[in-house]
């Protein structure tokens, strides 16, 4: 048995209560030995937790863009990973100098 796989944009669709929640329908056609479609599985996949962790991120991104104090970010060897522009105002450095130093 032949199976084919493709994908389709995220979608909204009503719960059981009445609320939207956004998913990913990931149809598979099942094909014979022939290439003759004989059924199909369709898996969907809730993407509520992604889509509220990505408006997360973005929400808290905004936050250390826009503050006006230096939030400097570095990774476990202490090499900087991020430098927002109350960091470029406070030490004049722009980002481009100072990412992976």
């Amino acid at each position: 048995m032949k199976i084919a796989r493709f994908a389709i944009k995220r979608q909204s669709r009503s719960g059981p209560d009445g609320t939207l929640f956004p998913f990913l329908p990931s149809p598979t056609p099942l094909q014979d030995e022939n290439g003759e479609l004989v059924g199909a599985v369709n898996l969907l996949v809730d993407l509520s937790e992604r889509q509220q962790a990505e408006q997360t991120r973005q929400h808290l991104s905004a936050i250390v863009e826009s503050s006006f104090d230096a939030i400097i970010s570095k990774d476990l060897n202490g090499l900087i990973k991020s430098w927002n522009n109350g960091a470029e105002r406070l030490f004049r450095y722009k980002v481009a100098e100072v990412i992976g130093k």
